[in-house]
């Protein structure tokens, strides 16, 4: 129970798959067991709450996760076992700093655990006089810990941790004896003896055939386009059929389609390519027997039948025109879209975090919005200031005019007092 993640790191893909599922039992059943024990008792050894129950679960997750590996190496399940075999060294490391938590504060409460078993097995609380408030009354601290004394548990603890270690170290794969398999090493291999094979005759016979290129190429269709297994195959002579009837036993298998390769760049399929234009054999024929009639029929009727392959190509000159306009068009749009985010993203306010085109125009919606608002309180601001500025003009104007009829007051006095004294 101290030592409940011990023998973890041994593989279990080095075992068999039963021996693995019964490891995985034993490794389950002690992790249950010292995390109940740390869960339910744990609080008379560890007194910094909740600290044994940090420890305890961690044991039950050790549990949790070899039930996992035991139903995965039970249904032989990939998905699973590869899980278990990621988390294993995680859980090895938190076991171990566990461990190193685990004496550290063992040690460090020494004084508390003996405090407990001199006063009945109570836990011990900080005034050491009365009971912490969240113990149970009618547990106490096992006897047993209690007649084995502190050096006792503490020895027992350090000894499990040292075997923990040496079975934590992982023993290397031996490599397979080949001398019980009665074999040679230094043998050639053409000194092994032949299996016997017992003689079964097949059901069907095959027979090798020389294949022969045909008489003449083969010529496609008019618009036709030529794929890459038409170009690998060639046309059987005539005489195959008859040879196929009275052939009743052998079956000739058809000729091996050869690598990309092999085919010449020329004659591969170039889906984006325009179709080929050329004269039909109709054509050709035609314009022969108009040159053995007559020379000038033929020329006319030369131009009329060129006339065709022109106006079709004619026609895919001008397909591939609109294409490639209409791609041109798209790239242009694209661009204008990609420069206007640009320039929308260097007005915006600069932020640390990468944004993409939707946050970009919220973003955008929002600043708007907040300008509009920036807007509005100015000119609020303004029009009281233009307010405020009317009113200090018409109060220097009133101040102004009474000012000037004081002084004219004066003047018109002081002129009476000039004409009372003559």
């Amino acid at each position: 129970m101290w030592c409940d993640n011990c023998l973890l790191v041994l593989p279990l893909v080095l075992l068999k798959r039963g021996g693995a599922i019964a490891w995985g039992v034993v490794l389950a059943a002690y992790s249950l067991a010292g995390g109940l024990f740390l869960l339910i008792d744990g609080q008379y050894l560890f007194f910094f709450y909740p600290e044994w129950q940090i420890y305890g679960g961690i044991g039950v997750g050790v549990c949790a996760l070899s039930v996992i590996g035991i139903f995965a190496l039970s249904n032989r399940s990939y998905i699973w076992t590869r899980v278990c075999k990621f988390l294993w060294p995680f859980i090895i490391v938190i076991c171990g700093i566990r461990a190193i938590l685990m004496i550290v504060e063992l040690q460090r409460g020494k004084d508390k655990i003996i405090w407990e078993c001199n006063n009945g097995g109570q836990v011990w609380s900080d005034d050491a006089t009365t009971t912490a408030t969240t113990t149970d009354s009618s547990t106490t601290f096992p006897a047993g810990f209690c007649a084995a004394g502190f050096s006792s548990i503490n020895a027992a603890f350090i000894v499990s941790l040292l075997v923990d270690l040496v079975f934590q170290y992982p023993p290397s794969p031996s490599s397979p004896n080949f001398s019980s398999m009665n074999l040679n090493p230094s043998a050639s291999p053409m000194s092994f003896h032949p299996i016997s094979m017992p003689n079964v005759q097949p059901e069907y016979g095959y027979a090798p055939t020389a294949f022969t290129s045909p008489s003449r190429p083969y010529t496609p269709a008019d618009g036709a386009s030529i794929s890459p297994p038409m170009l690998s195959y060639s046309l059987s002579n005539p005489g195959d059929a008859s040879s196929d009837e009275h052939s009743t036993h052998t079956r000739t298998p058809p000729p091996s389609v050869p690598y990309a390769a092999t085919v010449p760049r020329s004659h591969r399929y170039n889906p984006i390519a325009a179709p080929p234009t050329r004269v039909s054999a109709r054509a050709a024929v035609a314009r022969g027997r108009r040159n053995s009639t007559s020379n000038s029929k033929s020329q006319n009727e030369d131009s009329d039948d060129e006339d065709a392959p022109v106006s079709s190509g004619g026609v895919d000159q001008r397909r591939e025109a609109v294409r490639r306009q209409r791609i041109e068009s798209e790239q242009k749009r694209r661009d204008d879209l990609r420069d206007g985010y640009s320039r929308l993203k260097s007005t915006l306010p600069s932020i640390n975090q990468k944004s993409s085109k939707i946050v970009l125009l919220e973003r955008a919606a929002s600043h708007i919005k907040y300008l509009d608002a920036v807007k509005n309180r100015l000119e609020a601001q303004l029009k009281v200031a233009e307010d405020e500025v009317n009113r200090l003009r018409n109060v220097n104007e009133v101040l102004m005019i009474g000012t000037a009829n004081q002084r004219l007051h004066a003047v018109a006095n002081s002129g009476m007092q000039v004409q009372s004294s003559f």
